[in-house]
Parts: C-alpha cells; sequence; structure tokens
C-alpha cells in the first residue's frame, strides 16, 4: 500500500527527517525513512493488518526539532 506523507514547511529548516514505525512489528522500513528537503515522501507499506505512525523533525545547521505529533494510517489486509 502507498501512503504519502506530507507535512507543513518550517521557515528555519533546510531539511526534515520522517520516521515510520509499524504495530504491530515488524514491518520493513521501521525507523528513519526520508533525510531531505522535500515536505512530502510517498511510502510503500509491506505489512498487513497493522497500522504505520509517521513524525517528522525539521532540521538545519543548529541540529534538528523535537519529533512532531504522529500521523498514522493502516494498512489493510491483502496490502
Amino acid at each position: 500500500m502507498k501512503a504519502v506523507a506530507s507535512w507543513s514547511a518550517s521557515a528555519s529548516a533546510t531539511s526534515y527527517q520522517l520516521t515510520a514505525k509499524a504495530s504491530p512489528p515488524p514491518e520493513s522500513g521501521d525507523g528513519l525513512i526520508y533525510n531531505g528537503p522535500l515536505t512530502s515522501f510517498s511510502y510503500f507499506a509491506q505489512g498487513v493488518n497493522s497500522t504505520i505512525s509517521f513524525t517528522v523533525k525539521a532540521c538545519n545547521a543548529n541540529g534538528c526539532s523535537a519529533n512532531s505529533n504522529s500521523a498514522s494510517t493502516q494498512v489493510p489486509n491483502g496490502n
């Protein structure tokens, strides 16, 4: 299943770190799935009957912000 994660730009950010976590695990791709300047990313979930939760951090030369609130999507049975 394809899920598109998108978020609002931060004025001081030069890049973003997107993480994904599956419940129940394991889901290939858990952890950091995107690190770059764009504000959206297409994620192809491979699990079934699971929930994928996404968080994002805004980063610049001074470091990264705390994680955003998480957003989730369901991966149905049979992808």
